[in-house]
């Protein structure tokens, strides 16, 4: 059977209660997806047809848990709880694949149109940390740095319609000359730093512009100065490192960047008690607005493979 997809499920024990929870993520409201929006699931999606299955599970898992749960475990022991106050740590993709693989699997069969498929899901023990708010925390942050970047993306997309390469930072005007930096020196003059990345020289071109042009450049480079502040800003407290964050340096100067949507899929993460999963189970139908309805059928295999193993 041809694998189609996997993900994870991250389980512990509330160390308050004694009660073994599993910790599942909220589906962002979408309207071009109705049928999963607002429910709640794993951390998975499809896994491509030349990738390895733990490989295409561990970047769903960091992709969608927004790389703020940690796999540091071995085997079936839950790592004990590490100190929250350390600041972000971002684990690798080979490192959780290799977690993956020597996880307890569960195999999900997926009659299709013209075969039968199947979607591999991994069960790895965590440490009961407050996931739900480190991830909360990060997506606020990422969601503020996005409207910015947002805010920058649209200026330069006007502004390459109407001005010239010379005037966007960051543009390759050939394979090696690059625009690093603009300064406005009056009201009809800006100055372009060119970078050359073969022998890492600058020079220095001053224009002048029409009324014009020189209103649109200025509205370009408003917002373009808003997101350099907003990022050194941030740069301090370490989202600016957070792998959803990508960004054009040019000889350290920042020239261009963007937030990858597929890190904002969830909109949430919460702590469930098998118990509360085992209730849901036996009202299935009461449920079907709540849960993606995939892994709503999924859930009675689920419950049984992560409660086995503990209760040994």
């Amino acid at each position: 059977m041809r694998v189609v997809g996997a993900g994870v499920v991250c389980h512990s024990v509330d160390p308050r209660t004694g009660e073994i929870c599993v910790l599942l993520g909220k589906e962002r409201e979408s309207g071009s997806w109705p049928a999963g929006s607002n429910r709640w699931s794993g951390f998975s999606g499809r896994v491509d047809p030349a990738e390895r299955t733990a490989l295409g599970a561990a970047r769903e898992f960091l992709e969608e848990s927004l790389h703020s749960v940690r796999l540091g475990c071995r085997g079936r022991e839950a790592p004990a709880a590490d100190d929250q106050e350390r600041g972000p740590e971002y684990e690798s993709l080979e490192g959780v694949e290799e977690v993956l693989r020597r996880a307890l699997t569960l195999e999900n069969v997926i009659q299709g149109r013209m075969e039968i498929q199947k979607h591999i899901t991994y069960l790895v023990p965590v440490a009961f940390l407050d996931y739900p708010g480190i991830f909360q925390s990060c997506r606020q942050e990422l969601l503020g740095m996005n409207r910015v970047v947002a805010r920058f993306a649209n200026a330069r997309r006007l502004c390459l319609r109407r001005l010239s390469n010379l005037f966007v930072p960051g543009r390759a005007l050939t394979s090696e000359l690059h625009v690093r930096d603009l300064r406005m020196l009056s009201d009809c003059e800006v100055e372009v730093e060119l970078w050359n990345s073969t022998d890492f020289a600058k020079s220095y071109h001053v224009f002048i512009l029409t009324p014009d042009v020189m209103r649109e450049f200025k509205r370009f480079n408003s917002s373009w100065r808003a997101m350099l502040r907003f990022m050194e800003e941030k740069r301090g407290g370490g989202i600016c490192d957070h792998p959803a964050v990508q960004s054009i340096r040019m000889d350290g100067m920042l020239c261009s960047a963007r937030i990858d949507k597929a890190n904002l899929e969830k909109s949430e993460l919460r702590w469930w008690p098998l118990a509360e999963l085992k209730a849901v189970i036996r009202n299935k139908a009461q449920y079907r607005g709540i849960f993606r309805h995939c892994f709503l059928e999924f859930l009675d295999g689920l419950v049984s493979a992560i409660e086995q193993p503990l209760s040994v």
